[in-house]
């Protein structure tokens, strides 16, 4: 069985392995990236699957945007039969030192963006053959099921796409066949992406912020030191990118529709 998917954050990790999963079992793949000009390895699929490869700016913060790409890939393809919501990022800091407004994007990319591109494609959903019905595919996190050190807005959004989920697979019952909802949960985190160093990109200054006592910036800094300290001392656990593209592609295609995980 192939189709047409929907792919975001394709530009890397799971994205851009699952993209290659799913162009070479004969699927045609709609795949978005907030910079996909500088994603060379998704332009380099490009150039093996130039027909079906289609690739288009989204960023998720831009909700304004998010119609045009569902638009855009029925324009391609004439339908979408399934959606793979796994464009995201993990803040990793104390929740004393996040400002409100990084907060919020955690909640854009992890939460409300998922949330809108579901709103965006169901309509299309809904005119699906009988035979076939159309399916939502979210990454989810053992950080939705569990709390985290330096993770509380992290953990928070990935709770909040959990019950989102699962919520939404109740409500699309009223329709025969029901929008088919599934989540992969990656446990003990991905390797092969680009999760970590943009967490790190997003620390902050501790040194600058004012309105803190030498105290607590140095508790902190100790406590952050050990706790990336175990991170990393975990990272021989994580599942392999490929690994999880493969568990996306099944969850796209099992007999199992009854099953959310």
């Amino acid at each position: 069985m192939s189709g047409t998917v929907l792919i975001t954050g394709a530009n890397a990790g799971v994205g851009i392995a699952a993209t290659r999963l799913f162009l070479s079992n004969g699927w045609n793949v709609s795949a978005t990236a907030r910079n996909p000009d500088s994603a060379a390895d998704l332009q380099e699929v490009r150039k093996q699957f130039p027909d079906r490869l289609f690739i288009q700016t989204l960023d998720l913060e831009n909700y304004e945007a998010i119609p045009a790409v569902v638009e855009g890939v029925i324009s391609k393809f004439g339908r979408v039969d399934a959606l793979v919501n796994n464009a995201g990022f993990g803040l990793f800091v104390p929740l004393e030192l996040l400002e409100m407004d990084m907060v919020q994007k955690q909640f854009e990319a992890n939460v409300f963006g998922p949330m809108r591109l579901i709103k965006a494609i169901l309509p299309h959903f809904h005119t699906a053959p009988k035979s076939r019905p159309a399916r939502i595919i979210n990454i989810s996190s053992g950080a939705g099921w569990s709390g985290f050190p330096l993770a509380s807005a992290y953990t928070a959004s990935k709770g909040a796409l959990e019950l989102l989920s699962e919520s939404l697979r109740f409500e699309l019952t009223a329709f025969y066949p029901p929008v088919q909802v599934k989540v992969v949960v990656p446990y003990g985190g991905i390797s092969q992406t680009n999760f970590m160093a943009t967490a790190g990109n997003m620390l902050p200054d501790m040194d600058a912020a004012l309105n803190m006592t030498d105290m607590v910036k140095s508790s902190y800094k100790a406590y952050m030191a050990k706790v990336f300290e175990i991170y990393a001392s975990m990272s021989a656990a994580s599942m392999d990118a490929v690994e999880v593209a493969n568990r996306i592609f099944e969850a796209n295609t099992d007999d199992k529709p009854d099953h959310l995980r």
